[in-house]
Parts: C-alpha cells; sequence; structure tokens
C-alpha cells in the first residue's frame, strides 16, 4: 500500500483539528468599551473683570450686585463680589462717617459642563495674565473662592464638581498680578491702555485644558467722590 494517500488523510484531519479548535477569526473593529471614552470636558472663559483686590465678606462668599455696564456677555450673571455705585455708601467702613470708598472685586467668570454620565471634578490649576496679539507672558494671577451662579440668582459656594448633563456658570476671584513687573514687560507705565488676555489652566479626568478669554483691559477703580 503506498504510504501517500494515508500521508495526505492525516495532514487533513489535522488542519480540520485546528480549524476545529481555534474557531472561526473575528472580522471588523472591535467595539470600544464605555471605560475606554474619555470624557470630554467644554468650558470657556465668559467674561474677565481686573479691578481690586477687596476682602472676602465675613458671612458670604459672593452677594450678587449690579456692577456698572461693561463688555461682558448678558448670559452671564453679575460678577460675584461686586458693588453697586449706590451700595457703596451703606457699607461700613474705617472712616469717620462710617462708610469706606467701593471695592469692586476682580473676577474670571466661566461656563463648563462635560459630556460624562456621571458629576466629575474640575480643578483650577493656574492663571496668567498675557499681552494679547503677542501671547506674551505677563505673570501669574493669585484665584480663589469658587462659586456657583444658583437657580435663587446668587453666588453660592461651590465644591468645584460639575454634574452630569448641566451647564454651570461658575467664578472665581482674582488677586493682582505684578502690575510693575507687568508694565516692566509691556515697555509702559500704563498699565491700564494695552490689551490682555487671560489664561486658565483647568484640571479634568487626569488631564490639563487651557482656557483663553477675550481681549479685555484692565479698569479703573470706581470712587465716590466725597
Amino acid at each position: 500500500m503506498s504510504l501517500r494517500p494515508r500521508f495526505a488523510a492525516l495532514c487533513l484531519a489535522s488542519l480540520v483539528a485546528c480549524a476545529s479548535h481555534e474557531g472561526p477569526t473575528p472580522s471588523g473593529p472591535k467595539p470600544e468599551s464605555p471605560e475606554a471614552k474619555a470624557v470630554e470636558f467644554r468650558g470657556m472663559i465668559s467674561s474677565v473683570s481686573l479691578i481690586q483686590n477687596c476682602p472676602d465678606p465675613p458671612d458670604d462668599p459672593a452677594p450678587p450686585a449690579a456692577g456698572p455696564a461693561d463688555t461682558r456677555s448678558a448670559a452671564m450673571p453679575p460678577s460675584p463680589g461686586s458693588i453697586a455705585p449706590g451700595a457703596a455708601l451703606r457699607r461700613n467702613g474705617d472712616s469717620p462717617n462710617g462708610w469706606s470708598q467701593p471695592c469692586t472685586q476682580s473676577t474670571v467668570q466661566l461656563s463648563v459642563s462635560h459630556d460624562g454620565k456621571a458629576a466629575a471634578a474640575m480643578e483650577i490649576k493656574a492663571v496668567r495674565l498675557t499681552a494679547a496679539g503677542t501671547g506674551a507672558q505677563l505673570g501669574a494671577v493669585p484665584f480663589r473662592a469658587p462659586t456657583q451662579w444658583n437657580d435663587d440668582g446668587r453666588y453660592v459656594t461651590w465644591n468645584q464638581e460639575i454634574p452630569a448633563a448641566r451647564e454651570l456658570k461658575v467664578a472665581y476671584r482674582l488677586g493682582e498680578p505684578d502690575w510693575e513687573a507687568v508694565g516692566k514687560a509691556l515697555g509702559s507705565a500704563d498699565t491700564y491702555a494695552p490689551r490682555y488676555v487671560l489664561e486658565v489652566d483647568v484640571g479634568f479626568a487626569g488631564r490639563t485644558i487651557t482656557l483663553r478669554s477675550p481681549e479685555f483691559q484692565r479698569e479703573y477703580p470706581h470712587v465716590v467722590v466725597t
């Protein structure tokens, strides 16, 4: 008997056994797991007011009040900590007649949201002042007191958590950059005339996202003449 047909039969049996063991080869891309999809952060700087750095109120983190007319978006609530001109005279102060000059707090206002299915936390890592047009960095800007505009029409303390499927209007109080250093970097002692852009680094889901504001100018403090 020839060995060739027997050898061919053994090879055929081996191929059938291997195919049966391995099963069909999958085709097409594997479906992406929900865990593999990164949550997208959505944010924008709605307005910046760089005026003064005021003492924090002892009992209210950010009382809402209408400030003077400016270029802020009409969709945004008034800046937290701003003082209406008429309300300035009713403030208690250290002066002999019982009132002090108004103080209008510098703020940055943002709109923030994400596309995740659960609440997610964010944090501000850094805030910088830059020159409009060139992008030259002019110095760090201190920030504090995260607040959120609520349904009652007030800024309230905010834990920096963004709920799912909801856009928040939030704000932070700003300190003052080193204006002397800013003037030297710009080559001018006048720090009110130049236009600026504020950069805000947001930490979210292990990533850092940089938001940039529209151009703005430093504002003169509001002074009540007595």
